[in-house]
């Protein structure tokens, strides 16, 4: 990465996130790629507590060097029920519960936008319709609370892009989501390297990723016993849509209702359907390359960021 481009040539997007050891990674795969625009990141209750999300963001873009990138606050909790915290997996703080000491990445929370989540993306889809793609790692509630106040919002984005639903209907019911379907894990070899390198970023990803590591290497369900991506294959898929070897877009909704199946994507598969104008509405990838997302970590753990000043506004 020798230069940046210019702003008109670049690619906006919006990262909605709770962050979590995932989203970590998702956030700085986008922010290596030059002609990717970051405008905004808004920040959710999931993986962790809300408070804990806003930190983990602040420490990511400081890993980058990117603390020009403005932060916002928004939903603590879900519309509707409890938000069951991803603590098994991501620690009480959302990043492994890593030692302070160890991560060594002091914040300023006071450099998070006064602005509420929703109210930004409502705003910079405004100030650039058609431009913006809302890249969702997290519950959706910032998203429904905005749609809620602008019922058009969404005719204002470019796209969207969603980690989460199951197009094939096996309910595997994690806290506040229903999860898609068991992702690829990586070969050790290729997780060895990965996690041996010594760019700030690299060294940040491996020790978030220490504790999650032992406990997936002593469960025996996990049989390669390495790791598992979710929401870094959505930053990928918008970095390089050759990742995805196969998808069908499907008229598809939310089961709101039912006891058991609660947050069950609702998917209508037949072919005369699919046919129908104006119902075929969310793209769902179904195959992945693993060897192309390989390709795009590696240079996530070895690339150039480029230091910026923090702002506030």
């Amino acid at each position: 990465m020798a230069a940046r481009l210019n702003d008109g040539l670049r690619r906006k997007v919006i990262i909605d996130t709770d962050v979590g050891i995932d989203d970590a990674q998702a956030i700085l795969l986008m922010l290596m790629d030059p002609s990717v625009d970051v405008i905004g990141v808004t920040c959710v209750g999931g993986n962790a507590t809300l408070e804990n999300v806003c930190l983990n963001v602040l420490k990511v873009l400081t890993v980058a060097g990117r603390l020009d990138i403005p932060v916002f606050r928004g939903c603590k909790a879900a519309i509707i029920g409890n938000i069951k915290y991803g603590i098994e997996y991501h620690g009480a703080d959302g990043l492994g519960d890593c030692d302070p000491a160890v991560l060594s990445l002091p914040v300023d929370p006071t450099i998070i936008q006064p602005e509420h989540a929703t109210s930004a993306l409502i705003r910079l889809a405004k100030q650039y319709p058609g431009e913006v793609s809302v890249i969702c790692l997290g519950p959706l509630t910032n998203l429904a609370i905005a749609i809620k106040i602008d019922p058009d919002y969404t005719q204002l984005l470019k796209a969207v892009y969603i980690m989460g639903g199951n197009h094939a209907g096996e309910v595997v019911l994690v806290g506040w989501e229903v999860s898609s379907s068991p992702l690829s894990r990586f070969d050790p070899e290729w997780e060895r390297e990965y996690f041996n390198q010594t760019t700030p970023q690299g060294l940040f990803t491996t020790r978030i990723h220490e504790k999650a590591r032992a406990r997936a290497q002593a469960n025996e369900a996990n049989e390669s016993g390495g790791i598992v991506m979710c929401d870094e294959w959505v930053a990928a898929l918008f970095l390089d849509p050759a990742v995805c070897l196969e998808s069908k877009v499907w008229p598809t909704t939310v089961e709101l209702s039912g006891k058991l199946t609660r947050g069950q994507c609702v998917v209508d598969k037949r072919f005369y359907c699919n046919k129908a104008q104006g119902k075929s509405n969310v793209r769902h990838v179904l195959r992945l390359d693993v060897e192309r997302m390989k390709v795009l970590l590696m240079a996530m753990v070895q690339a150039p960021f480029f230091p910026t000043a923090p702002t506030k506004t």
